[in-house]
């Protein structure tokens, strides 16, 4: 796309996108869903200017039509859901999102050298903008955020999902750094991501290192444990929250433990029983927010005045939230897609780029096990665009034949 001698090109949008997305996070993280289309329909109109027509869709096998086969599975359940409204409204939000996903991840996939190394500069630019900036409002309360918006003194901020979105571009970063401070990388970002409180972010970071070392040194072995990992933490969840909530009639439970862990344990044991109640259709997409008995309120712990909903919005655990409204048919391609996108890394990662890809896919398991409804747009569209800047910066294997000979087989 050409305005007179400027030449727009998709590294330049990509790099745009890249450098803002962790800034912006800070002051409004709910913008990462109007930042993954808005790129998108840039990208998409940009090839429609230069084509004159638009770009073909990518095969819907393999990775992308189990991910189609889970949004159209959603978009089936309308017709047993017990909310009609938010399961139409969430549809079309996947149907947009996916979209979206789909031009993000071929513009990075087609990016000439050049491009790409535009994209790794704005990312490691944006991404330290972005941390020091995240730092700096978690010490002082949120003194730009509160001036931007107009906040009294008194306002409590929250940082935890900017926390979130840094934890995910952690591993593209190292990845655009090529290896080098890596260690450095990730054990600095765990430090400023202490003063937010965001708990889970922290441990998605730690826990992703981990994985990290382990997959750059035996990325098969690596590979083979996070996949029984998902496969094993899906066919558990129905009942593991019966197990784990047990524990809450034990006097020593009751006092050691939280009152916000006494809640999670609660909130996942009501979700058991409501998905015991319809296993295999679920009970419909985004039907959460609306599920029967779920705005009943109980003490969150015995002899305090502490109460809380037994499902608040979502159950705060992306394997029970399969289950719970798209069923076993919904929680069987949520697994098949993420293990088919381990199957895939060493086709399109070089050696030891794989493996920050493997360390991201663990990191956004490990927030989604413990936060935020996996159907959120927001995060969604953090996802979406945390795999584009993976795409983008990681480097192709040399030759592609030989590397998916040793593509993961179970």
């Amino acid at each position: 796309m050409k305005w007179g001698k400027i030449v727009l090109q998709r590294g330049h949008i990509l790099a745009g996108a890249a450098f803002v997305m962790l800034p912006l996070a800070v002051f409004a993280s709910k913008a990462m869903t109007p930042l993954a289309i808005g790129t998108a329909v840039l990208l998409l109109g940009r090839e429609v200017w230069a084509s004159r027509r638009f770009p073909p869709l990518p095969p819907l096998g393999g990775i992308v039509g189990l991910l189609a086969g889970g949004v159209a599975w959603g978009a089936i359940s309308v017709a047993w859901t017990v909310d009609m409204g938010n399961t139409v409204g969430k549809t079309g939000q996947l149907l947009g999102l996916f979209s979206a996903g789909l031009v993000l991840i071929d513009a990075a996939r087609r990016l000439e050298p050049k491009e790409k190394t535009w994209v790794k500069r704005a990312l490691l630019a944006g991404f330290l903008l972005g941390s020091l900036v995240l730092a700096c409002e978690s010490l002082t309360d949120g003194l730009l955020s509160r001036w931007v918006r107009g906040l009294p003194a008194e306002a409590g901020l929250l940082f935890k999902a900017p926390a979130t979105v840094a934890a995910l571009m952690v591993f593209p970063v190292v990845a655009a750094l090529a290896g080098r401070w890596a260690w450095g990388v990730t054990g600095l970002l765990a430090i400023l991501l202490l003063p937010t409180h965001g708990t889970t972010a922290v441990a998605a970071v730690g826990i992703g290192g981990v994985v990290l070392l382990a997959a750059r040194v035996r990325f098969r072995v690596t590979a083979l444990v996070v996949a029984g990992w998902i496969v094993t933490s899906v066919v558990v969840a129905p009942v593991a929250p019966f197990v784990l909530s047990s524990c809450l009639h034990r006097p020593t439970c009751q006092t050691l433990l939280p009152s916000m862990v006494q809640h999670r344990l609660r909130i996942w044991q009501f979700t058991a029983e409501r998905i015991a109640e319809k296993p295999v259709l679920g009970w419909g997409l985004d039907a959460s927010r609306d599920m029967p008995g779920g705005r009943e309120e109980v003490t969150l712990a015995p002899g305090t005045k502490s109460r809380g909903a037994l499902l608040p919005l979502h159950p705060h655990n992306g394997v029970l939230q399969w289950w719970l409204e798209l069923g076993g048919v919904g929680a069987m391609l949520g697994a098949g897609f993420l293990i088919a996108m381990i199957r895939n890394m060493p086709v399109y990662f070089a050696r030891y780029d794989d493996a920050a890809a493997l360390a991201l896919m663990v990191a956004a398991i490990v927030i989604g096990l413990a936060s935020y409804g996996v159907f959120q747009s927001w995060w969604l569209g953090t996802e979406w665009l945390v795999v584009t800047w993976m795409l983008a910066v990681g480097r192709r294997p040399e030759n592609t034949e030989s590397r998916s000979v040793q593509c993961i087989r179970y």
